[in-house]
Parts: C-alpha cells; sequence; structure tokens
C-alpha cells in the first residue's frame, strides 16, 4: 500500500468496502439493498479491484473492468450500475 498524504497507508478497495459497508451500508440500507450491495462487492468489485489500493483505481483500471466484463455477456448498463 502506498502512503497516504498524511503519512497513514492507503488501503485497499477491500478494506475501504469492508469497513464502508459496516459503518454506511448497514446503518442506512433496507435488508435488501445491503443484499444487493453485498452481491456486487462479493462477486465483482473486490475480485476486480480488492488488492488494489484505493489511489490506484484509476479510470484506465475501471474501463478495463467494464471491457473484461461486458465480454461476460451483461449488459453495459449493469456494468454501469455496478460501478455506481
Amino acid at each position: 500500500l502506498g502512503p497516504h498524504p498524511r503519512g497513514q497507508p492507503v488501503p485497499s478497495f477491500e478494506e475501504f468496502a469492508r469497513r464502508w459497508y459496516s459503518i454506511y451500508v448497514e446503518t442506512n440500507n433496507k435488508p435488501s439493498e445491503r443484499k444487493a450491495k453485498r452481491l456486487v462487492l462479493r462477486n465483482h468489485l473486490v475480485p476486480a479491484f480488492g488488492r488494489l489500493a484505493l489511489d490506484g483505481i484509476t479510470a484506465l483500471k475501471a474501463e478495463e473492468f467494464k471491457a473484461r466484463t461486458l465480454k461476460t455477456g451483461l449488459a453495459p448498463k449493469s456494468i454501469n450500475n455496478i460501478l455506481a
């Protein structure tokens, strides 16, 4: 992990996602929305970006994810929803 401007390490996407889910999602979302977000994280985002430091997720990385995921048969709108 790279250094953060304040001297702290930049968390990986997986570390951030875990914390975001427990702090924000579990507090603010209905059970169905929590389930949907958990599935998107587990099935798509963590496998693609989990090991990357947050500052390593660039627009190019997102476009590469979209291109790979399109080849699996998902519709562009579904892919954009995953990234949202």
